[in-house]
């Protein structure tokens, strides 16, 4: 999975440089290739900040945090994203055991979301947890005759056994529906083109070979 946003090549920059040097009679052997790389790097890192932006737009958006940890960074040439794997998932959408997400090209198999994760959601957000009161669970059509007239589930339970109850159930409500897209990043793909086609000379479409790397 891993990939990366790949900078203008060296000949593409260096043919390009040339050619403005040239014509104003500076040596073409003076000619470095800091100045260009620094403008990708400040172009791909305006990208980021959208992509982080677009995060962070998401309400109710369950995570550690982990997933805003982004970075540029240049090596050899190119201009590299680094990411967790959280920004693909998110971004192409998973699917569930039980319900597909068009499109997506990953999947739950045999292991669950992180458990930890939504009980800690729930904790940062500081959620009410209440069982439905009797006269709505009486009236609940959705529930049978025997359910309606059944004591309340939860009703004895600590606060952190309805939580750990309900972070469960957010972990295989997941797990079977998986979620839908966000797009968090590939909506923002053109603008970075477009942008480094007009900080770049020579830039082409093609230059950006990759998406992400992932973090080990």
């Amino acid at each position: 999975m891993a990939k990366s946003y790949k900078g203008a090549s060296k000949k593409a920059i260096h043919d390009s440089k040339v050619s403005q040097l040239d014509s104003l009679g500076t040596a073409s052997g003076d000619l470095s290739f800091k100045e260009t790389q620094t403008v990708i790097e400040q172009v791909v890192g305006d990208f980021v900040e959208r992509v982080r932006k677009n995060i962070d737009s998401i309400p109710n958006f369950v995570t550690t945090g982990s997933i805003n940890d982004i970075v540029v960074v240049p090596e050899e040439g190119d201009v590299n994203v680094y990411a967790n794997p959280w920004v693909l998932f998110q971004d192409k959408g998973v699917s569930g055991v039980k319900v597909k997400v068009p499109g997506s090209p990953y999947a739950y198999t045999n292991k669950k979301p992180p458990f930890h994760v939504f009980k800690q959601w729930i904790k940062d957000k500081k959620l009410t947890l209440t069982d439905k009161n009797d006269y709505h669970r009486k009236h609940d059509k959705r529930l049978s005759e025997k359910d309606r007239a059944k004591e309340r589930p939860f009703k004895k339970l600590t606060e952190e056994e309805k939580i750990n109850n309900a972070a469960w159930g957010m972990v295989n409500k997941v797990y079977n529906e998986g979620f839908p897209a966000r797009n968090i990043y590939s909506k923002e793909i053109p603008r970075l083109v477009e942008d480094l086609q007009k900080e770049v000379a020579d830039f082409a479409a093609e230059q950006v070979v990759q998406l992400f790397h992932v973090k080990k």
